[in-house]
């Protein structure tokens, strides 16, 4: 990837790997863009991802806290209707409680309109649950909210309804008439 950013006159991504107590942190970071970087470390069997080595570990003292997503009643309600929670790989985040706080700084210079499908946006950014299954010779990827595991499609990105929104709007007009 280097090589490929050097064409292009970029210095590319460095690494680094830290021991901190007995264990070891990776750190992939942007050598062109110095805020952006990615953390992670392995802890029983799993590997944890953050955006800090600081986040990496709260949430490695939060899981030995007894504290987890288990205990999350918004995690637990993304959960599969079927019961099969043996996933292979899982991704998870509350995302939408973070962006509104930021949000009106950072749309108040824009037009109407993009402050708007920035608002639609947040407000349609719910929990989401995605995870995958692998089986033998195929792995199965699946989420609980429409638009997959950052919960924006296309129609969120157009200020479009999701399809549950759609039917309330037609039931309504249909219901209004009668």
């Amino acid at each position: 990837m280097n090589k490929e950013a050097a064409k292009f006159g970029k210095k590319g991504l460095t690494w680094e790997q830290t021991d901190v107590g007995g264990r070891v942190y990776y750190t992939l970071k942007s050598a062109d863009f110095g805020l952006v970087e990615v953390n992670y470390t392995y802890n029983n069997g799993y590997m944890i991802v953050g955006p800090s080595r600081a986040l990496v570990e709260l949430a490695i003292r939060s899981r030995e806290s007894g504290s987890s997503l288990l205990h999350s009643a918004k995690f637990t309600a993304g959960l599969p209707a079927d019961g099969n929670a043996n996933f292979s790989a899982v991704f998870y985040h509350n995302l939408g409680a973070l962006v509104p706080a930021g949000l009106e700084n950072a749309a108040q210079n824009l037009p109407s309109g993009p402050q708007k499908a920035m608002q639609a946006i947040a407000s349609n950014m719910a929990p989401t649950l995605a995870y995958a299954y692998a089986q033998g010779d195929s792995i199965t990827f699946a989420a609980n909210t429409e638009g997959g595991p950052f919960g924006i499609g296309p129609g969120t990105l157009l200020g479009m309804p999701n399809a549950l929104e759609m039917q309330s709007i037609i039931d309504r007009g249909m219901n209004k008439n009668k």
